[in-house]
């Protein structure tokens, strides 16, 4: 297994000190924040070694030794996307089963390289893009990694803070996941109650049909969601707007269908008709009450 050590000391102590450290090892600042983006004292005291040893990977690279665990050869491999904001940046998944790791060589591991290698490598795991949970009952790694190969949006791997965590979102018992809902439920009193998926899918029908029937559609509402799988928002979208067909409808962060942006809109500007491309060769972007670098990352970096 690879890793990074789990380094404490004066150097995490002081946020300044540990750029002057950075800054000693020639890390521009710019980089030193992209580093801290992602993977923070770590990822620093990864790339510029922890100023007590002058080889700790052995091999003149003054990269420490890492604990994580590095996907093997059959390892599964799945592609997906951030899905924190609309802007849609390339990541790769990575499953396989505790205890059955690749090696440090590139003929041994999933990613095809020679362990360690360069933080910013595209390939370098920050110990967030890990995770082990319980896949049918069996305790797997899961690593969450951007897409080094992406030719486009977040191009080489380019990955903000949030899609550096993505692995961390995924169930687990023992961590602040263990909150989310494992079943449907109904209010009892002042509780919440587990139910069966088959009864909350009648409850909601016979409320459904009852409302409709003594109220009419304008009594029936949707409140939904808009950016995740298009099964999922399809199947919503046709049952409020076709099969209910009421216009008592909003998606996302909108109290009611309608653009986002409808000032622009009105003036016959289309606020999202720009390709990435566009952004990239763009010489002035102008953005007001937004920003840019805490919501669409990749775009602002890029």
């Amino acid at each position: 297994m690879a890793n990074t050590s789990n380094t404490k000391g004066t150097l995490t102590d002081n946020l300044e000190d540990l750029w002057q450290h950075a800054k000693s090892a020639g890390i521009s600042r710019r980089n030193f924040l992209g580093l801290m983006a992602a993977g923070g004292t770590t990822a620093v005291i990864a790339t510029c070694g922890d100023g007590k040893s002058s080889d700790t990977a052995g091999d003149g690279s003054n990269v420490p030794v890492a604990q994580i665990a590095i996907p093997p050869t059959d390892a599964t491999i799945l592609p997906t996307a951030c899905d924190y904001c609309s802007v849609g940046c390339g990541y790769m998944i990575y499953k396989w089963p505790v205890g059955h790791d690749g090696g440090m060589k590139a003929a041994e591991n999933a990613l095809g390289v020679d362990f360690p290698v360069s933080t910013l490598s595209s390939k370098w795991i920050s110990p967030n893009m890990q995770n082990v949970v319980e896949i049918d009952g069996v305790p797997t790694n899961v690593m969450v990694i951007p897409d080094g190969d992406t030719k486009v949006v977040n191009k080489g791997g380019d990955h903000s803070v949030r899609g550096g965590t993505l692995s961390q979102k995924l169930y687990r018992k023992d961590n602040a996941t263990k909150d989310r809902l494992q079943h449907p439920q109904i209010h009892v009193g002042d509780e919440f109650i587990d139910i069966w998926w088959d009864d909350a899918v009648e409850i909601v029908a016979d409320i459904s049909t009852y409302v409709l029937d003594k109220y009419s559609e304008m009594a029936w509402g949707m409140k939904q969601y808009s950016y995740q799988y298009y099964e999922n928002t399809y199947a919503l979208t046709k049952l409020s707007r076709k099969s209910i067909a009421t216009p008592v409808w909003a998606p996302h962060d909108k109290p009611g269908e309608g653009s986002d942006t409808p000032g622009l809109s009105d003036s016959g500007i289309d606020a999202f008709s720009a390709a990435y491309q566009d952004w990239f060769d763009a010489d002035v972007i102008m953005v007001s009450g937004v920003s840019l670098y805490e919501s669409k990352t990749i775009l602002f970096n890029e």
